[in-house]
């Protein structure tokens, strides 16, 4: 028999240690047998959000705002969905609703700094990666992102610092990309190489 609060719980754990299609198939069983519960919906979207599942996870996030339309949780995953197919207006207003919710959300501050940088609004950007990283300095996606922001703006030190926290706290992609930009733009193999 299946026990709804079971699958969603080793749901969980599957999307945590990167098992997405056994996370996706749990929680959505999960919601199902439990009538689309918020809480199971957040997590079966940021599942789906992680599988590349855009569509998948915008309808999930909605399905849980019909319920609890001011649920911050859901609206900042679901802002960075938005901000991740380039939907910059309704992305940054769902982020900005978000925080006017919860002003201590690090995933809509680190999502809406993603969105500031790409539109050049740099030192906005910056002030939500601080904050950011103020409330979760262990994010090591928030890391990255502040260091290739710091990067184009030309705080090679800044950079470094935070391309070092980010694989410190888990290596990346972005911040071992990072740390080859910054040897290719500075010449400092040395530096590029010590973390």
């Amino acid at each position: 028999p299946d026990h709804p609060v079971a699958l969603h719980l080793l749901g969980d754990i599957c999307r945590q240690t990167g098992r997405l299609e056994m996370a996706v198939k749990m929680l959505t069983k999960a919601a199902l047998l439990l009538d689309d519960p918020v809480h199971i919906l957040c997590s079966l979207g940021i599942a789906l959000m992680a599988r590349g599942q855009l569509d998948e996870a915008i309808a999930a996030f909605h399905r849980g705002l019909d319920q609890q339309p001011d649920n911050a949780v859901i609206l900042a995953n679901l802002g960075a969905v938005l901000t991740m197919r380039c939907e910059d207006k309704k992305g940054a207003a769902i982020l900005k609703r978000a925080l006017q919710i919860e002003p201590a959300s690090a995933t809509a501050h680190k999502n809406l700094g993603i969105l500031l940088s790409r539109k050049e609004a740099f030192e906005e950007a910056s002030e939500h990666f601080e904050q950011a990283l103020k409330i979760n300095p262990d994010d090591y996606e928030a890391n990255a992102c502040f260091g290739t922001l710091r990067r184009q703006r030309g705080d090679y030190a800044g950079a470094r610092d935070c391309y070092r926290r980010s694989l410190g706290i888990k290596p990346n992609f972005a911040a071992f990309l990072g740390m080859g930009e910054l040897f290719d733009l500075t010449g400092d193999l040395a530096s590029a190489l010590d973390f």
